[in-house]
């Protein structure tokens, strides 16, 4: 296939980062419990320990959306879409592959710079789960461009 069809992906916020920070921030809760009930931190410490875990937690929530970002190959090239009727699309000049494993995808999308167009640069994890029809088309598309 010398050109992949048009494919349209949805990438939105891969949970692993923020299963893991959950997941960091209640051993660091236990640990901090456990230590002040052996009297081996005094409780002003605890407080600030338990107020910085809920401050880590507060921060990673802010900035979720409910809707995503679209990334799309056209046939022709990828676009970078604020939504899913293509409102603001972004033309991408540069992808590259960083990191492949098969189910997961880190990208780096580049639009060379003009002088009249705002900077654009991205880093995006796409995860198979995110839209597993589309998966096998997108990768078909990601990697025939780069061949091309």
């Amino acid at each position: 296939m010398h050109n992949a069809p048009w494919v349209q992906y949805p990438v939105g916020r891969f949970s692993c980062p923020l299963w893991a920070g959950a997941v960091l921030g209640l051993l660091s809760v236990l640990l901090t419990l456990s230590l002040l009930s052996l009297e081996l931190l005094r409780p002003s410490a605890a407080a600030l320990s338990l107020g910085m875990v809920l401050l880590g937690a507060v921060w990673s929530l802010r900035g979720r959306s409910s809707e995503p970002a679209w990334l799309v190959w056209d046939g022709q090239g990828w676009q970078w879409w604020a939504n899913a009727e293509g409102d603001n699309a972004i033309h991408v000049e540069a992808m590259s592959v960083q990191a492949d494993f098969q189910f997961l995808l880190l990208l780096h999308l580049r639009r060379d710079q003009a002088p009249q167009q705002p900077k654009f640069t991205q880093w995006v994890w796409l995860y198979k789960g995110f839209a597993p029809a589309q998966w096998h088309g997108l990768r078909c598309a990601v990697y025939s461009r780069l061949n091309a």
